[in-house]
């Protein structure tokens, strides 16, 4: 029984990575049910022994974009850790380091796989759209954590820590999909990060001088 049951799962596990296979690179609308089962090499009866029907694959697509987009969130770091950042005047080492990890989590494959059908579903799925909200406001909210503690500790003068946020935010999501779509038409990306590494030091000169 044990083996049925890991058998089961294997096949519904490769039946979901063919299907996400398909939705980035012709989009969810585009993949018919009969395409999914005969790239996997089964009858299309057999899909609905594992899945209810194309919008539950999209679902539990959904399901593993957000799951790996909160644990990226989790490593940000804590308002105690930030705090030691800022009383250690390594606020720029702080800020490239998370822009690296943030490149390095979001360009394995399957991830950039998942970031490709959550972004072309947006605009017409209202989960989708939810999810690539929700990287705004927690980009934002931990930006403004930072500028709050900067205005504390008296680093800079007291200012908008919200529209501060915003605009670092707003700036540093543009670039970053210049260089993920750098990286689909297979060109350099080496111009992109030493902009946004350059856009980091500017930022931090002018919210602090």
């Amino acid at each position: 029984m044990m083996k049925n049951a890991a058998l089961v799962q294997s096949m519904r596990e490769r039946i979901l990575d063919v299907a996400a296979n398909l939705f980035a690179r012709k989009g969810f609308y585009a993949v018919s049910i009969r395409e999914i089962t005969r790239t996997v090499g089964i009858k299309e009866s057999s899909l609905y022994n594992h899945f209810q029907s194309k919008e539950q694959l999209l679902e539990e697509i959904l399901d593993l974009f957000q799951s790996q987009e909160e644990e990226f969130f989790k490593g940000l770091s804590s308002t105690i850790e930030i705090e030691k950042v800022v009383r250690s005047g390594k606020t720029k080492k702080f800020l490239s380091d998370e822009l690296r990890r943030f490149i390095r989590f979001w360009d394995s494959p399957d991830r950039e796989r998942l970031w490709f059908i959550v972004s072309m579903e947006q605009h017409r799925n209202p989960r989708a759209a939810r999810l690539i909200l929700q990287g705004f406001q927690q980009t934002r909210t931990a930006l403004k954590t930072l500028i709050q503690m900067f205005i504390e500790h008296k680093m800079i003068k007291p200012q908008n820590s919200d529209l501060l946020a915003a605009e670092y935010t707003y700036t540093m999501r543009a670039m970053l999909l210049e260089y993920r779509l750098l990286k689909v038409a297979n060109q350099s990306t080496i111009a992109i990060k030493q902009t946004m590494q350059a856009y980091i030091q500017h930022f931090l000169e002018r919210i602090q001088g």
